[in-house]
């Protein structure tokens, strides 16, 4: 299990794993600066996550065992919601944190190959990887005050198109390991519910009344 923790004397953040059962806890990043936002390869093995340890937000990655850590990108913008690819493509959110101007880009692992997928006057963030590497779930809101919405885009950035929306505001789409399913969270009110519904956008199930940030696990 890979979480994040707040470390209240130092405001550290650091990134950890531990095994399902809650043990063999170990932490992966302990810079002073803030690291967030980590996701997994798809081999398992290497982690990508973002840190502001250069006072900017960029992406980097390691090997679960704590070694081996690259720094992939190095600009002046905020960089942030790393998702890997089946095929070794990283897609990513950056833009103007402050301005809430963001747009989504990929890249190849060592940071070459930047594309730009979205560019409009809204904001896009919260990419996610489909389980082919051949769509990709986004956020898309006008700005910090309206509602987002769910989309969905190819590879490429063409056939942008919303995925699912209602009046509230729905975020943090994850896929399910198998590509059938979506979870994401609508924010009603002061309150987070936890949703699913199939590769469609279609049949939307309420998983749980409270909660945030689903994930999936595959079960041996």
């Amino acid at each position: 299990m890979l979480f994040g923790s707040l470390l209240p004397r130092s405001g550290r953040t650091p990134t950890s794993l531990m095994d399902l059962t809650g043990n063999n806890l170990r932490r992966l990043t302990d810079d002073p600066a803030g690291d967030t936002l980590a996701n997994w390869a798809p081999n398992s093995q290497q982690l990508v996550f973002v840190s502001n340890r250069n006072n900017t937000n960029d992406i980097y990655i390691i090997d679960l065992d704590g070694r081996n850590l690259h720094q992939i990108t190095n600009t002046a913008l905020y960089e942030g919601h790393p998702s890997w690819s089946v095929d070794d493509l990283l897609v990513f959110t950056a833009g103007d944190y402050l301005g809430y101007t963001w747009e989504i880009y990929t890249m190849n692992l060592d940071g070459s190959n930047r594309q730009q997928l979205t560019d409009n006057t809204v904001t896009d963030w919260s990419p996610e990887w489909s389980p082919d590497g051949q769509q990709i779930l986004f956020i898309r809101a006008a700005s910090r005050a309206d509602p987002a919405a769910i989309h969905i885009m190819d590879k490429d950035g063409s056939n942008q198109r919303p995925f699912y929306n209602t009046a509230d505001y729905d975020w943090g789409a994850r896929w399910s390991p198998d590509g059938q399913f979506v979870a994401f969270t609508i924010r009603i009110g002061d309150d987070n519910r936890i949703y699913q519904v199939n590769a469609a956008g279609l049949n939307p199930v309420l998983l749980t009344e409270q909660g945030s940030y689903p994930s999936w696990v595959t079960v041996p």
